[in-house]
């Protein structure tokens, strides 16, 4: 499904930039034009917060590629979420749970801090 999506627009390339950098090993650089959108203004924060981009581990996945730890509702197959590599600097960590946790107590997302692999896993609400 994940050709299709692109296929109707619904799900765009996703490049990185100087703020945010997908992982090599990313297999599918799409998501929802809205997931872009996120990515591009919180990376321009992490990076003036912290002078690193900001690392994406997955974008959208099929639903016959999803770990065997994925929620039954995982949105990574409808292209809305996205995770992020855990800082190993403990202040850029501490600026990204903050930054996270402040636009989830807005509505914007949902997070969940992974431990197997560690990431964090981030399903974005956009709103109209």
């Amino acid at each position: 499904g994940i050709e299709a999506l692109v296929a109707k627009g619904e799900l765009v390339p996703v490049e990185g930039n100087a703020d945010f950098v997908v992982h090599s090993q990313v297999p599918h650089r799409f998501a929802r034009p809205e997931i872009l959108t996120f990515l591009e203004r919180l990376g321009a924060q992490y990076r003036a917060a912290t002078g690193k981009p900001l690392v994406v581990t997955s974008l959208v996945r099929a639903s016959t590629e999803q770990p065997p730890n994925a929620h039954k509702l995982s949105v990574h197959p409808a292209g809305m979420a996205v995770d992020f590599r855990v800082p190993a600097d403990p202040k850029d960590r501490a600026w990204l749970e903050r930054t996270l946790l402040a636009l989830e107590d807005d509505g914007v997302l949902d997070v969940t801090r992974e431990r197997r692999p560690p990431h964090y896993h981030v399903a974005v609400f956009p709103a109209e």
